[in-house]
């Protein structure tokens, strides 16, 4: 074989084999972009142009970055698993504005919902709650979605942090901020106890102490082995409220997320509670 031809055979090879060990190109981000919106979201009485670019932080990731635009203005959000759709709604129909709602459906179906405004001049975050959209139903039936009736306020099911897995009926008000850069914002609206969204009945295993009262220097009662408690709220401070079979009501006075103070566990006093995560 001629010795040049030989030389380029082995040089052709060799190409080859570096080519064959090369990363295969990585995937891009994939990008997702909603069917623009008009609405008149600043209540001028012209129509805004609403548009929504979604791409993911890198290729395969749950996490996008969202980014809001009305009129060419914008601001951004970061989405784990997006809904993938654009919610106008309107908290309080006794103003002219109506806002974005934007919903994740979260790592392990733990939604959330952001709500974005936008007032002529600015994009900007508003708040955010626990719970999807697209639930119209004031009594939340479901602990997954959130609801705004249009009286300034909206009704979400925040986690709770006492006794259980469960979900409690919290109201924020649409509220003015004193932030010229955003305008409004969602505040909390405080109760002395939030309802539960669904409510959970468990039986009592051994003799429990029950307050008639949210005062721990309150009247007590034993409830018997083997009544039935139906959870129905909690302050999410310390204090959980529930009602018997006869429908008095009573509380509980937790220590910490699982302990009934100077009680002990809820688990060796409670059997149904939901745990879950």
């Amino acid at each position: 074989m001629h010795k040049n031809h030989a030389k380029g055979i082995a040089l052709l090879a060799l190409a080859s084999l570096v080519i064959a060990t090369l990363p295969a190109s990585a995937a891009s981000p994939k990008r997702i972009d909603l069917a623009a919106k008009q609405y008149d979201l600043d209540g001028d009485g012209k129509t805004d142009d609403i548009a929504i670019h979604m791409l993911e932080a890198e290729a395969g990731s749950a996490i996008y970055n969202c980014e809001v635009a009305v009129n060419g203005l914008t601001t951004t959000l970061e989405l784990a698993v997006p809904e993938g759709k654009i919610n106008v709604i309107d908290i309080d129909k006794n103003d002219k504005r109506k806002e974005i709602a934007l919903s994740e459906r979260g790592y392990s179906d733990d939604g959330k919902t952001f709500f974005v405004g936008f007032d002529g001049k600015r994009v900007y975050r508003i708040g955010e709650v626990e719970g999807m959209t697209g639930k119209t139903d004031a009594k939340l039936s479901k602990d997954s979605y959130y609801y705004a009736g249009g009286d300034g306020k909206v009704v979400a099911p925040m986690r709770a942090s006492l006794l259980q897995t469960w979900s409690l009926r919290k109201g924020f008000a649409l509220s003015k901020s004193g932030n010229a850069n955003a305008p409004y914002t969602l505040k909390a609206v405080k109760e002395s106890v939030y309802t539960s969204t669904s409510q959970n009945t468990v039986k009592v295993a051994k003799p429990l102490k029950a307050y008639d009262s949210m005062s721990a220097n309150g009247k007590t009662r034993t409830i018997a082995k083997g009544a039935a408690l139906t959870l129905t709220g909690s302050d999410d401070i310390k204090w959980v409220r529930f009602q018997e079979s006869s429908g008095k009501v009573g509380y509980l006075l937790m220590t910490d997320f699982h302990t009934i103070h100077g009680q002990g566990s809820a688990t060796n006093f409670l059997n149904g509670l939901r745990m879950a995560d």
